[in-house]
């Protein structure tokens, strides 16, 4: 039963305000517009102008998007496009350029690629989903005012009364605030001075908690923790004596002969090294075959404390090693450059789609604490952690996870709540344990079998073959 017509217009007109989104009458003074194309398909897409006085396709693309990859691009109020499924067995529209050699199959394929058109309109911050395959393939235009119809949609869908209308409002103007672009802009700004401060700050102690609670495991240990930040899609958790001098000592001697360089994750979907994190680290196996052994049992205790706080139900197969990370001080005097790991994510935080096989949680285990420096600071959320030996940072950055018939892994990540920086050692040294744990892996498909940019390395070998020199947009 659709709303009465005075109560749906002040309603639209509230959440119009409230995003700072143009009237859907209304269209700015510049046709230009960006436009973010967003490859949730399985399959390798390109795009296309279509230039309807002259009836050609304007290829605008060189390369091709990948799956779970997105491309930016920039153009005109009423511009028409062509998303095209590349697929080994086809061919592109008109003939053009084909992204591998008909010569190779038995016999050359005269079926024209799948696609799908969209055309720009004057709304803004506009992306479009590209999803499905064959004749699902599909592109769809996702901007500010259909957003404001979806919620509108989905919330006159369940609510007959006023008090339904306005508990729901409650939520959606919630969900709207946190995401609204204002404060995403203006906490994005303040990161950095955040950072700055808490870091030069040697004094400053830990963030106020928001709740204490206690957790016992198998093992009947009862541990204290505090809860600091809290979200639909991430949370940060201190955990006290979470690891003991014994286990810290077992770590570190098995790490103790490879010992190298860290690195960070890399463009093209590697790793590399980087000027942002300075330090030493080591990976440690994970012996499952011996379930007594100190760091398998160190390992189910991480886990064991993520499932509970989580829906994530993730599995000690597959996952990555335990990394030992060591930063060293060099006094107060010091003009080298300190060792230290500058703001970053662990895994995707853009509040995009969750790339299973990806990162979901972390947990950053305090073995060592130096005298002066080396917080963990949270800019973004405000928040700083003065570590203690023995104590653990635990943070999830994923939300609304489940789980898909074809055992792939979706949900959302977090707008960057997340993000997390090492502040410099300045004197004595910080030696920490890390787990990165993910979902969506297993024995058979473990995590190294993804990219750091949550591909299977196997898919994009097998799309290399089909593109040949056209290569990914480098977004990849």
């Amino acid at each position: 039963m659709p709303p009465p017509p005075s109560l749906l217009t002040p309603f639209t007109l509230f959440l119009l305000l409230l995003l700072n989104l143009p009237s859907p009458t209304t269209s700015s003074v510049s046709p230009s517009r960006k436009i973010v194309i967003r490859n949730k398909s399985p399959s390798l897409i390109t795009l296309y102008w279509l230039s309807i006085p002259h009836q050609k396709y304007v290829r605008q693309q060189t390369s091709v998007t990948y799956p779970l990859d997105r491309l930016n691009i920039n153009s005109f109020v009423g511009h028409t496009f062509a998303a095209v499924e590349i697929t080994k067995d086809c061919v592109l529209p008109d003939g053009f350029t084909k992204p591998y050699d008909d010569s190779e199959l038995k016999t050359p394929s005269t079926k024209i690629c799948t696609e799908s058109h969209f055309t720009v309109s004057s709304n803004t911050d506009q992306i479009i989903i590209v999803s499905g395959t064959g004749s699902k393939f599909k592109a769809e235009l996702d901007d500010d005012v259909s957003r404001v119809n979806n919620i509108l949609d989905s919330v006159f869908e369940v609510c007959e009364d006023t008090e339904c209308l306005r508990e729901s409002l409650k939520v959606t103007v919630s969900d709207l605030l946190k995401k609204n672009t204002l404060e995403k802009d203006i906490r994005e700004n303040m990161a950095g001075l955040i950072e700055d401060y808490t870091c030069n700050d040697l004094g400053i102690d830990t963030s106020a908690s928001l709740k204490n609670i206690t957790w016992k495991n198998e093992e009947e240990i009862e541990r204290d923790v505090k809860v600091l930040f809290e979200s639909k899609n991430a949370e940060v958790h201190i955990i006290y004596d979470f690891i003991s001098p014994e286990e810290c000592a077992e770590v570190e001697k098995r790490s103790k002969k490879s010992l190298h360089r860290a690195t960070v994750a890399s463009s093209d979907g590697g790793s590399e090294f980087s000027e942002n994190r300075k330090a030493l680290q080591a990976s440690v196996k994970i012996p499952l075959e011996k379930p007594d052994d100190p760091i398998t049992l160190l390992t189910k205790r991480i886990y064991a404390y993520t499932n509970d706080h989580t829906n994530y139900n993730l599995t000690l197969e597959g996952q990555e090693d335990i990394m030992s990370i060591q930063y060293t001080g060099c006094g107060i005097n010091c003009d080298e450059k300190r060792d230290r790991y500058m703001p970053h994510c662990d895994g995707e935080c853009g509040g995009d789609e969750y790339l299973s096989g990806s990162r979901v949680a972390t947990i950053v285990i305090y073995c060592k604490v130096p005298e002066i420096g080396g917080g963990t600071n949270f800019a973004k959320s405000n928040l700083h952690i003065k570590p203690e030996a023995g104590m653990a940072t635990w943070f999830r950055y994923v939300g609304g996870m489940e789980v898909e018939e074809d055992g792939r892994v979706v949900g959302e990540t977090d707008g960057g709540y997340s993000e997390h920086s090492g502040c410099p050692v300045v004197e004595g040294e910080k030696k920490i344990v890390t787990q990165w744990m993910r979902a969506g892996v297993s024995k058979e498909e473990p995590w190294d079998s993804f990219n750091t940019k949550g591909l299977k390395k196997k898919d994009v070998e097998r799309f290399k073959e089909i593109t040949g020199d056209w290569g990914s947009n480098g977004e990849l």
